[in-house]
Order: structure tokens, then sequence, then C-alpha cells
């Protein structure tokens, strides 16, 4: 990955100050495994009351072309023009109200 570090005048986190957005991505799959990492590290994410609300669908364009296809339609076409090669789209769900069926405030 290529290191933009942002132009600071306050110390803070490299790993904050490493964030970036890109506009080009890799159309080379996406390991299996490696996505099972990222969604296991999502899951485990803190939450308000601990209700873990998020749920994921992944949308794989080397497994599921049909689909994966029907997701990047949904993109508005300035979207899609940097999406374009992208090999996978993860769809984050939240339940919206919780185990007692009141609302969940903090899903969204």
């Amino acid at each position: 990955m290529t290191a933009k570090p942002a132009p600071i005048e306050i110390d803070i986190h490299e790993l904050i100050a490493g964030r970036w957005s890109p506009r080009a991505f890799s159309d080379k799959p996406i390991e299996r495994a490696q996505l099972h990492r990222l969604l296991e590290a999502a899951r485990w994410a803190p939450s308000s009351n601990n209700l873990q609300p998020w749920r994921f669908i992944a949308f794989d364009r080397h497994r599921d072309e049909a689909a994966f296809k029907r997701v990047f339609d949904t993109l508005a076409p300035s979207n899609q023009k940097w999406n374009v090669n992208v090999p996978l789209f993860i769809c984050v769900t939240a339940l919206t109200l919780t185990p007692k069926g009141e609302a969940n405030r903090t899903a969204a």
C-alpha cells in the first residue's frame, strides 16, 4: 500500500495520519481466510450495550458475478467510476431493534 501521511500540525497517532482514501483499487481476488479475518475483527468491534447489531454481507466478484453486479448497479455513476475494478463489496447492515423489541438508538 502506498504511504500518504497527512500533513499535520499536531502530533497524532501514525495510523490516523497515514489514513487516506484511495480511488484506485486492485482487481485481485480476496483470499477467503483474509476476508474471514476482516469480518471477524468487525464482528468483535465494541458496541452500545454489547449488542453487536451489525451484520455483514460480502459480494465477491470472483465467486458470484451476478450478485456482485446487482450491488455495483446500485452505486451512483460517480462511485461506479472508481469502484469498477474492486473484487469485493461488503454491505453493512444493523438490527434496529434490541432483543426486547425496543428501538436500538445506537444501531446507526
